[in-house]
């Protein structure tokens, strides 16, 4: 078969779309978990958070 049946490409497509996403949701969450890491105390504080909350917060966002 030279080209792939249509249900075939709708399949290919949405995974890809979800590749896709998933792909730009980790970059999102390692830039937050950076910008976060590189904030002082007190602007976590601000935030309501401390530096040990962090990697319990950043889990429960992804």
């Amino acid at each position: 078969m030279l080209f792939p049946s249509f249900p075939l490409l709708s399949s290919l497509r949405r995974a890809l779309a979800r590749l896709s996403a998933h792909v730009h949701a980790t970059r999102r969450q390692a830039r937050s978990r950076q910008e976060l890491q590189g904030m002082n105390d007190q602007e976590l504080m601000d935030l309501g958070l401390g530096r040990s909350q962090l990697p319990e917060w950043l889990r429960r966002r992804t």
